[in-house]
């Protein structure tokens, strides 16, 4: 204060100087008794409340959790459950988003926390010891990414930020028991990992326990979860049904011909403490085949068709499961290129070029952020610019190439090529002649045969 007065002073100076010359001649002018001033004291500025659409608009705009964190918390302070919910989806969605596409000029950083986790053998995971971490960069770093909601661990090789859904359970007053309850559901990987490097990172036993809270979730609330909460919830409960029926390359279910030991355990103590679960009433028609064959393989190990056959029949029941909750959204959207469009392998003008995308080619959007998306066409994996792509819903006659395959000039299989599609490219076929389908791609109009084309 005293410094804003010593700033003023030449001014008030002035002003008073300029009110004297101005006074009639015989009048002195005469200043008034001044009031000390006093100073108020300043209140703490809020966020400007914003309605749940322009919040949902931010995720798909803003750069950083940091912006949209205190709006979500004023969000969180007005309104009723259903916003609430919401929009801490809303939330939740983007910081899965970021920690795929926000976060690259931080990877080296964050492989810096490695040496400070410690593998708990008692209880068979990796533990940051947080308190270890030194003052400085390194722990801003952490402090800020445990502010917008995140958590580390280390899969495959490096250390990667994922959500911490102990997020969810800190703003419980403002949630519904069902959002709560999904929150608690997805905060069992956050405190244990379940999978990574093609492995379990927990027993199968604890595993089962995941399968029955899952079903429990959804048993319970699945009728008043929001869309895409129940969408989330029933994608991890498929996820750990199917790896409990036929686990991982690194930990598979089966060894040497026999169901490991700890498999067959962990199945019957699923049926022992959950019977009444629908889960337990599909394990039993397949834990009473595996008994009656002695607990044998229930396909043949060196042949391919036998294993395909086995997968596909453990499918059907994962789907049997969990059709008894809904189905499932496709997670994928997808999008016309305009022009011709640059795949990079992050989403930064300046990184490299991988591919670049004819234009009118249908690619599929896996995400969206900041004005970029995360694109999957030809069998590449990058990032391309949004504002290139009009949005695509997929008919019947969208198909994609099984193979690398020739665009003929006319349907013959001696007719010249003008152009080969890579293998895995989505092409829309304006009318099918017999064994081929007319389409366009990369300008050029042709000829495909069908059969090297499949549904995508």
């Amino acid at each position: 204060m005293k410094r804003l007065l010593v700033l003023l002073l030449p001014v008030l100076l002035l002003f008073s100087a300029c009110t004297a010359k101005d006074t009639p001649p015989g009048e002195t002018p005469t200043e008034s008794p001044g009031e000390t001033p006093v100073e108020t004291p300043a209140e703490t500025p809020s966020e400007t409340p914003v309605s749940l659409e322009d919040f949902q608009k931010l995720t798909v705009t803003a750069k950083d959790p940091l912006e949209l964190l205190p709006k979500l918390e004023s969000l969180l302070k007005e309104g009723g459950e259903g916003d609430h919910d919401a929009a801490m989806m809303a939330y939740l969605q983007y910081l899965r988003t970021y920690s795929f596409m926000g976060v690259q000029d931080e990877y080296l950083q964050f492989n810096k926390l490695e040496p400070y986790f410690m593998y708990n053998e008692a209880e068979g995971s990796d533990v940051l010891q947080v308190e270890k971490i030194p003052a400085g960069e390194l722990k801003d770093l952490y402090d800020r990414f445990a502010k917008m909601g995140y958590t580390f661990a280390r899969v495959e090789g490096s250390v990667m930020p994922q959500i911490d859904f102990s997020f969810v359970d800190q703003h419980k007053e403002a949630l519904s028991p069902g959002m709560i309850a999904y929150g608690a559901f997805k905060q069992l990987d956050s405190d244990r990992l379940w999978a990574s490097d093609g492995g379990l990172r927990i027993p199968v036993k604890e595993l089962g326990e995941r399968v029955a809270q899952g079903e429990k979730l959804l048993q319970e609330h699945s009728a008043d979860l929001l869309p895409a909460v129940k969408d989330d919830a029933l994608r991890t409960f498929q996820n750990y049904f199917r790896v409990y029926l036929v686990g991982l390359v690194n930990t598979p279910v089966i060894i040497e011909g026999k169901i490991r030991p700890e498999v067959q355990t962990a199945y019957e103590d699923f049926l022992k403490n959950h019977p009444e679960t629908e889960s337990a009433k599909i394990l039993a028609r397949y834990y009473s085949e595996l008994n009656g064959a002695g607990f044998a393989a229930p396909y043949e190990e060196n042949s391919s068709e036998s294993i395909l056959r086995f997968r596909t029949r453990m499918e059907k029941l994962v789907q049997d499961v969990t059709g008894k909750f809904g189905t499932l959204k496709d997670p994928v959207t997808y999008g016309k290129t305009s022009v011709n469009l640059h795949l990079r392998t992050n989403p930064d003008l300046t990184s490299e070029v991988l591919y670049t995308i004819p234009a009118g080619t249908v690619v599929k959007i896996w995400m969206l952020y900041s004005g970029w998306v995360q694109v999957e066409t030809a069998g590449w994996y990058g990032y391309s610019r949004e504002e290139y792509l009009t949005p695509v819903t997929l008919g019947p006659q969208y198909r994609m190439t099984l193979q690398n395959l020739n665009l003929r000039e006319s349907p013959s299989l001696t007719s010249p090529v003008l152009i080969v599609l890579p293998a895995q490219t989505l092409v829309e076929l304006e009318k099918e002649e017999g064994e081929w389908g007319k389409t366009t791609y990369g300008g050029k109009t042709g000829y495909l045969f069908l059969e090297y084309l499949g549904t995508p």
